[in-house]
């Protein structure tokens, strides 16, 4: 599941912080599935 790199666009315009980081923990976690 590769959706999760779409989070990284996210950092290109960070426009509400808690946005930022929710996308940031979503894209953490979807790493971790990708890798257990």
């Amino acid at each position: 599941d590769y959706r999760g790199w779409i989070s990284l666009e996210i950092f290109h315009v960070p426009e509400d912080p808690g946005l930022v980081l929710a996308e940031t923990k979503r894209f953490l976690d979807g790493m971790e599935e990708a890798f257990r």
